[in-house]
């Protein structure tokens, strides 16, 4: 009797170790897919060694899901439970369990338990430590260790893992009933302003310090035997990503989400990361508007900012030859401040020539200051032709009746119907890039336009000091 009752007593215990181990391990909590939440999931993991009966089991925080009778997890097992189960199914070829809800874009509480006690909780958010790379960008978020705590958002990265599935026009990223492959080990994921502080002689904090960065590409690649480009988060806080030589296997674009794997440096003042490795997570992601501010300084560096209302204190420094060159300009309403333009021969603005004056400017903020303290070289480099802004204050106006584009969505050709005198036609992608100008477009009644990707062009229409500005779809 005593033997049966100790036999009992250790079942207990396995059993109540085994169930307190049964641990949330993915999360899709923002899928790409526009206005829905039908790609949404939540994935459970079993990492004990014996079958674990999750019968009545239910979700008490976060989602509306109790799992039926005879619902049981074996030995590294997964569980998929889910928004839409015949969508999911549809789409990665396995049928999981189906919630009631949906879960929050800016985070909230998930609690798994069993009668009463809590089997896991994990209270999640889009903002670190917790991945901000998974908010809409197509990826969940794993849990990179079934062993951490995974209630620290430290220990969970935001999947790179393709699933071959696209969503919303993106590709989705996830690991749905199978390990996180998370390829962070040995780089803890920070965010960009954490790793760009600096002391009273401008020395990055970092140096040296290995980590995971995420953020979007801006501008061209400044290196081309190497890299060189920013990487800025959506709160406009950049950081200079430096190879001398190779690239990863990345070519440089702007709009594309990375993880960038690597460690913190510093070159003549300006904080950098070195890459181990680069992975590319999703492109044309919307860009952050542009901060205006007086000049280029240390808290604009490799941030995307606006100067504006420029004249350069000596237009021949403006050379458009192809080669790189520096300009210096200053505002009226700001004399002492001069900026530093740098115009880069790896960009097309240096073989564009001289802007009209007055002028603004935008572009990614730099420093190149070869001696301590580094409080001085602020640079502002301009990405592309459309970044310079002639015409300064002019005025918007309604031309829809007067200037008519047709066909919209057109193939090869845009015929222009206009009564006006039009000085130029401008025409830029929805990255800002410049891809096409035309002077007196009025004496033109169509315009080739095949050689542009698909996608969506502004064409801006300029007359006396007035403009207007539409959008025409490329098929």
């Amino acid at each position: 009797m005593k033997k049966n009752l100790l036999a009992l007593f250790f079942a207990l215990l396995l059993a109540t170790g085994a169930q307190a181990q049964i641990v949330i391990t993915e999360i899709m909590y923002n899928p790409p897919e526009p206005n829905t939440d039908t790609l949404e999931y939540i994935e459970l993991f079993n990492p004990t060694g014996s079958a674990v009966d999750i019968s009545g089991w239910n979700f008490t925080k976060g989602v509306t899901f109790t799992f039926p009778g005879g619902t049981t997890m074996a030995p590294g097992a997964y569980v998929i439970v889910c928004e839409n189960a015949a969508y999911f199914q549809a789409r990665f070829g396995f049928s999981p369990f189906q919630w009631d809800g949906a879960l929050t874009n800016g985070g909230e509480e998930i609690e798994l338990s069993n009668g009463g006690t809590v089997i896991d909780y994990v209270s999640y958010s889009n903002a670190a430590p917790w991945p901000t790379g998974a908010n809409g960008t197509g990826s969940s978020i794993v849990l990179c260790d079934v062993n951490a705590d995974n209630n620290n958002g430290a220990n969970w990265q935001a999947s790179t893992t393709p699933t071959g599935v696209t969503s919303g026009g993106l590709p989705v990223f996830g690991n749905p009933g199978g390990p996180s492959n998370c390829s962070t080990v040995g780089y803890p994921l920070r965010t960009i302003a954490q790793m760009t502080t600096e002391n009273a002689n401008g020395v990055a904090d970092s140096i040296n310090v290995t980590c995971a960065l995420e953020g979007v590409v801006y501008g061209v690649n400044l290196n081309p035997n190497g890299l060189q480009f920013a990487l800025i988060d959506y709160t406009n806080k950049g950081i200079t990503v430096f190879l001398g030589s190779g690239n990863r296997g990345y070519a440089v674009l702007q709009g594309d989400s990375l993880r960038v794997l690597g460690r913190v440096s510093q070159f003549n003042g300006l904080t950098q990361f070195s890459p181990d490795s680069i992975i590319r997570r999703a492109g044309n992601r919307p860009l952050v508007s542009p901060t205006v501010a007086t000049k280029p300084t240390e808290d604009t560096e490799s941030s995307l900012i606006r100067v504006n209302n420029l004249n350069m204190v000596d237009p021949s420094e403006w050379k458009g030859d192809g080669s790189s060159f520096n300009v210096r300009a200053v505002s009226p309403a700001n004399p002492l401040d001069t900026t530093l333009i740098r115009v880069d021969s790896d960009t097309e603005v240096a073989s564009r020539p001289a802007p009209s004056q007055p002028f603004d400017i935008i572009g990614i903020g730099g420093q190149f200051d070869n001696t301590q303290p580094y409080n001085s070289g602020y640079q502002l480099f301009p990405r592309f032709n459309s970044d310079i802004l002639e015409m300064v204050g002019t005025q918007q106006e309604d031309w829809s009746r007067e200037i008519i584009l047709s066909p919209n969505p057109a193939t090869d050709w845009v015929n222009l119907q206009t009564s006006m005198t039009l000085d130029q036609l401008t025409v830029t992608d929805t990255q800002g890039k410049l891809v096409m100008r035309i002077a007196q477009p009025h004496r033109f009644g169509q315009m080739p336009i095949g050689d542009l990707a698909p996608g969506v062009y502004i064409f801006r229409f300029e007359a006396g000091g007035k403009y207007w500005a539409t959008q025409l779809v490329k098929q």
